[in-house]
C-alpha cells in the first residue's frame, strides 16, 4: 500500500494533534524528505514527538524511516502519481474542480475564524490600537517575511506609517531598541517553539508597544505577552484540504487591514511608486521599509 493511502486510511482514527501532522503530510507529500522532524514541528505546530509517534502508527521505526521510504517510493513511477492527486484530492479531479477545493477550505477558513466571537472582538480592539498607532511593525519569521513586507506596503499605500521587519535576517533586536514610541507591532505566530519570537515579544512588552498576535488555535507561548490574539480556524472543510497556512494567515491579517483602512483614513500621504527607490521607501540592510519621516531623519 502506497504510504499517501495509509495516512488517508489512518486519518478519522486520529487523536487532533495527529490529524494536524497527517493534513499537513498530504498536502506537501512531495517535499516531506527534505524536511527535518524539528522543522516539521515548526511549520506543523506539534512537538516533535507527535511527528515521530505518528510515523510509527504508520508502521515505520520514526521519522528517519519514514523519510527513507517517502524518498524510495517518489522514485518509482507510481509515486508522483499519487502525488498529482493532490493531497486530499482524488485523481479523477480536473484542475478546476481541485482549485475550487482550494479555494472553498480558505473561503471555510476565513469564515470560520472571523465568525469566532472572540475573534470579532479581537478584530475591533486591533484596529482601534492600529489606528492610534504612530507607525506599525509588521514582523514574521521565515515564510512569514514576505507577508509581513506585504501587509507593511499595503498600509504605505494608504496613508499609514508602516515597517516590516524580517527577523531571521539578523539584527532585529538592535532595530526594535529603536522603535518609535507610539507604535503597535503586528507579529505572525504560526511556532509553536520559537526562542526568537518569544524574545522579540518580550523586547516589545518592554518597550511598551501593544502586540497583536496572528497565530493558530494551539498552544502558543506567547499568548500572554499579547494584547490581542486573532486566532485563525484551519478547519478542514467536508471532503477537502486543510487551508493553506500562509494563505489564510494572510486572508485574516488582510482582513483586519482591510478594515482598519475603511473605517479610518491613514495619516500621512499615500506612497507613490514613482518615489519608490527614492527617499519615501527603501529597505535597510535587514529587511525593514523605512518611510519618508525616518529617512528625512537621517539626512
Amino acid at each position: 500500500m502506497k504510504i499517501i493511502q495509509k495516512i488517508r486510511n489512518s486519518f478519522e482514527q486520529l487523536s487532533p494533534s495527529k490529524k494536524k501532522v497527517a493534513s499537513y503530510f498530504l498536502n506537501h507529500y512531495s517535499t516531506l524528505y527534505l524536511d527535518t522532524v524539528m522543522g516539521l514541528s515548526e511549520k506543523i505546530g506539534v512537538s516533535d514527538t507527535t511527528i515521530i509517534n505518528f510515523c510509527s502508527d504508520l508502521g515505520f521505526y520514526g521519522y528517519s524511516d519514514f523519510k527513507q521510504m517517502l524518498k524510495e517510493e517518489l522514485l518509482t513511477e507510481s509515486a508522483p502519481q499519487d502525488e498529482a492527486a493532490g493531497g486530499f484530492f482524488d485523481g479523477t479531479l480536473d484542475v478546476l474542480s481541485r482549485f475550487k477545493a482550494c479555494a472553498d477550505s480558505i473561503t471555510a477558513g476565513l469564515n470560520t475564524t472571523i465568525a469566532d466571537p472572540e475573534n470579532r472582538a479581537a478584530v475591533s480592539e486591533a484596529v482601534e490600537l492600529l489606528k492610534a498607532a504612530e507607525k506599525i511593525y509588521f514582523i514574521g519569521f521565515y515564510n512569514k517575511a514576505a507577508l509581513a513586507k506585504s501587509e507593511a506596503l499595503f498600509l504605505l499605500y494608504r496613508g499609514y506609517e508602516a515597517e516590516a521587519i524580517y527577523p531571521d535576517l539578523g539584527d532585529y533586536i538592535d532595530h526594535l531598541l529603536w522603535a518609535k514610541e507610539g507604535s503597535v507591532a503586528v507579529v505572525y505566530d504560526m511556532a509553536l517553539y520559537s526562542t526568537g519570537l518569544t524574545e522579540i515579544c518580550s523586547v516589545l512588552r518592554e518597550k511598551h508597544i501593544p502586540i497583536i498576535l496572528i497565530t493558530d488555535m494551539g498552544p502558543c507561548p506567547r499568548l500572554s505577552l499579547a494584547d490581542v490574539a486573532i486566532h485563525c480556524h484551519f478547519d478542514s472543510p467536508e471532503n477537502g484540504p486543510r487551508p493553506d497556512e500562509d494563505v489564510l494567515c494572510h486572508a485574516v491579517s488582510r482582513f483586519l487591514l482591510t478594515t482598519l483602512c475603511d473605517l479610518y483614513p491613514g495619516k500621512i500621504p499615500a506612497y507613490n511608486e514613482a518615489l519608490r527607490e527614492g527617499i519615501f521607501t527603501r529597505f535597510n540592510p535587514y529587511g525593514a521599509i523605512e518611510t519618508s519621516s525616518n529617512r528625512l531623519d537621517r539626512i
